[in-house]
């Protein structure tokens, strides 16, 4: 299956998954098969598998030995050993969700999406309150694109009210589905689990941090979020997040670019443009950091600045409505006239029914 791009710094959902492996598992999924995960991938020798395999000889119905002598299999390449293991269990302890599950993972893990949604679902099938296989049904939902699904299943995830964490991560995920289900449906998941995803409390901003590093879409939905509180303090927290991520990843643009975003909700004008540049720096065709910069060049009065990333913008691809009326108003503001007249016709030649350049063209002609 084709490898999709995720992130502004080309890392496939391959990568990222990897990346995640082992480092973020929630409390609430720390049930059986989340404690053998936490221990199996850690390198072990041959003799402590041959101990396990002698141990599960011993004791065939043992779930937690045969899951992670399986898991040792997968993780030394023997994937035909480990798949192995696990059927053996289940032909003798017959419908074992933990067991379809455990197969479910290596599927994915082999970006085999529809054999894993099978195994995942047949879980789900034999124990419906699952949360780690909703959700990560979810993912691989997700990995093939099937985004209305991918929603339902970390709803699901959701709804189940785990600890925290784990909500937290099924809506991690549920705004790299924003784009696609729009950001009303996404927003949806975050207002129905308010309370889990609480930036107000001090304690949670390590566990954002994690969130953060994993898919920083996070952020956006965070940072539009309705709130009932004080929203410039949990901004100030939710920045102390995404600084803590970049510490640890100091080269990840789409971090420096929602540090941006943030400082921009604080009215912090010169961080954003400091937080812009460095995104810009580690991808210089980001787009919507050249327009959001280029936004701020604008409010700040600088406009041959915001003119020249604006078009730098346009040139990567940024053939949009608002973007050229950006930059009819910098042309009229700095006395170019015919100019801004053309942007703002390029503008309704891209929608004909965008009031904004409409109502430029109007002013002018009057």
């Amino acid at each position: 299956m084709k490898r999709v791009k995720i992130t502004k710094n080309g890392r496939t959902k391959r990568q990222v998954k990897k990346c995640l492996s082992g480092r973020i598992i929630p409390a609430s999924m720390q049930s059986f098969f989340g404690q053998v995960k936490s221990h199996a991938f850690c390198s072990e020798s041959d003799s402590g598998r041959v101990s396990l395999a002698g141990r599960l000889k011993r004791e065939p119905e043992n779930l937690q030995v045969r899951v992670r002598l399986a898991m040792q299999f997968w993780q030394q390449g023997q994937q035909g050993q480990a798949i192995a293991t696990i059927n053996d269990g289940l032909r003798l302890r017959g419908e074992e969700s933990v067991l379809a599950h455990c197969l479910g993972m290596f599927r994915a893990e082999n970006e085999e999406y529809q054999l894993a949604e099978e195994w995942f679902c047949r879980a789900l099938r034999w124990d419906s309150r699952r949360v780690e296989s909703h959700y990560w049904l979810g993912m691989t939902y997700a990995a093939q694109k099937k985004y209305d699904l991918a929603f339902q299943s970390f709803q699901q995830a959701a709804q189940l009210r785990g600890d925290d964490k784990a909500i937290r991560q099924a809506l991690t995920l549920a705004a790299n589905c924003a784009g696609s289900l729009g950001k009303r449906r996404a927003m949806y998941l975050f207002e129905q689990c308010r309370d889990e995803v609480d930036i107000s409390a001090g304690g949670v901003i390590d566990d954002l941090a994690e969130m953060i590093i994993a898919e920083p879409e996070y952020v956006k939905c965070l940072i539009y979020q309705r709130r009932s509180g004080d929203s410039h303090e949990e901004h100030r927290r939710l920045l102390e997040a995404v600084e803590q991520a970049l510490s640890r990843c100091p080269a990840h643009a789409d971090l420096h670019y929602y540090c941006g975003i943030i400082h921009e909700k604080l009215g912090n004008w010169v961080k954003v443009v400091q937080s812009l540049r460095k995104a810009l720096r580690i991808n210089p065709d980001y787009n919507e950091a050249q327009i959001t910069l280029g936004k701020i060049y604008q409010r700040m009065k600088k406009l041959p600045k915001a003119r020249k990333v604006l078009e730098q913008a346009v040139i990567g691809g940024a053939r949009y409505a608002d973007v050229y009326v950006m930059l009819g108003r910098i042309s009229q503001a700095m006395g170019q006239l015919d100019q801004a007249r053309a942007e703002y016709t390029e503008a309704l030649e891209i929608n004909a029914n965008y009031r904004q350049a409409s109502k430029a063209l109007a002013e002018m002609a009057t």
